[in-house]
């Protein structure tokens, strides 16, 4: 599974997990979290607290937290720089 996601500040991110969307995602995965217009990736750490990425009700999670995307509204959040338990 691929997500891009293009800011209204036009910076460009992404999540990668090497599984497919599914309800109960294999824990605790591969996959990636990147910046297109910065040119960076982060990878997993060592020994994750959880899987690459958990779908709820309202939210697309990579990691924790690191990348929610919300699915009913056209609205995006980040804890990146605050709460990395993944990446």
């Amino acid at each position: 599974m691929l997500i891009l996601i293009k800011l209204m500040n036009g910076v460009v991110l992404g999540g990668f997990s090497a599984f497919p969307f599914e309800d109960q995602p294999k824990r605790p995965g591969k996959g990636l979290i990147f910046s297109l217009t910065a040119e960076k990736t982060f990878k997993m750490k060592k020994d994750p607290r959880v899987g690459v990425y958990t779908p709820d009700t309202f939210f697309l999670i990579f990691g924790s937290s690191e990348l929610r995307l919300k699915y009913t509204e056209k609205k995006f959040y980040s804890n990146f720089g605050v709460a990395n338990g993944t990446f």
